[in-house]
């Protein structure tokens, strides 16, 4: 048969064929199993690809950090003043991480604590590490810490208190270590009760202060456990009292990070800023230089 004929015959018989097509749910379905799996995909080279980062807030004058362990576990230091926290946490955090693993209230002033609330309302939080504040100074801002504690209780999450020398474990490389307060210490400053945090990543070290000024510094400068330590986070927005001078020699910082926002307090303060400056040490400010994030892979860091 002439190819010609034998075309001519394939074109009929294809004008009388039957085509099947998918019904319209089975389309449906095949496009949300693959987008589950690149969901899933995503998730997982996310995760295997996250590094150690320290974010510092830029929420204003008040203190915000969230430290990033990889496998996605987060530790959360202070929530700054207000709501602008869950935004930085939004734009840091994976979308499908809902989970910070650990809070840790330095003290409850309300530029550490008001945002606090607002991110235990809205993400799960495993557990909370604060200073046990007994006896109340008459600072109207421990208002915020009895509603603090209450929506902690409600949510049944576990309330641990800070004690000089002891130990959060995260994992075999990364541990923190509390310097202070002591348990039962007893002070008429909030700022005194603040927890001074130094934090271990293999052989990277940084120091987390609250708002702990010099006057603390001077009573944990004999401690065995003050070592050097690469990060500085400054205390109390660089006040004029924020740093003992020993205090900053025995640290051996090589980089400093001012959390700060516009005051009328003057912070920081130029007789701290040239003492970071006459100890050869880098400093950046959060309402100079916006968030701010360092990352380390545990001998080296860096700001990214």
């Amino acid at each position: 048969m002439p190819i010609f004929e034998r075309f001519k015959m394939l074109s009929e018989k294809l004008k009388s064929a039957r085509f099947y097509t998918p019904p319209k749910y089975f389309a449906i379905f095949l496009i949300t199993v693959f987008l589950g799996l690149f969901l899933i995909w995503w998730a997982i080279i996310s995760c295997l690809r996250q590094q150690f980062e320290i974010d510092f807030f830029d929420i204003g004058q008040g203190d915000s950090m969230l430290i990033n362990i990889p496998y996605n576990q987060q530790i959360l230091i202070d929530g700054g003043p207000d709501s602008k926290v869950l935004n930085s946490l939004g734009e840091k955090m994976p979308f499908y991480d809902r989970t910070i693993e650990l809070i840790i209230l330095t003290h409850p002033h309300s530029d550490h604590i008001n945002g606090l609330i607002d991110v235990l309302s809205r993400y799960k939080v495993e557990k909370i590490l604060l200073p046990k504040i007994e006896n109340k100074p008459a600072e109207k801002d421990t208002e915020s810490l009895d509603e603090f504690m209450n929506l902690a209780k409600k949510k049944s999450i576990p309330v641990f208190f800070a004690d000089q020398g002891q130990e959060i474990i995260v994992n075999e490389e990364i541990k923190g270590e509390i310097l202070w307060p002591l348990k039962n210490f007893q002070s008429d400053n909030l700022n005194d009760f603040s927890v001074i945090l130094k934090l271990d990543y293999k052989n990277f070290c940084a120091y987390f202060t609250g708002d702990a000024e010099a006057v603390i510094q001077q009573q944990i400068l004999s401690a065995e456990n003050l070592s050097e330590c690469q990060l500085l986070k400054v205390p109390h927005h660089g006040s004029k009292t924020a740093l003992e001078e020993d205090f900053l020699k025995k640290i051996n910082s090589k980089m400093a990070v001012i959390s700060v926002g516009k005051n009328s307090y003057g912070h920081p303060a130029q007789e701290t800023l040239e003492k970071l400056e006459s100890q050869k040490i880098k400093y950046f400010r959060t309402d100079q230089d916006g968030t701010i994030r360092i990352g380390s892979d545990g001998i080296n860091f860096w700001r990214k």
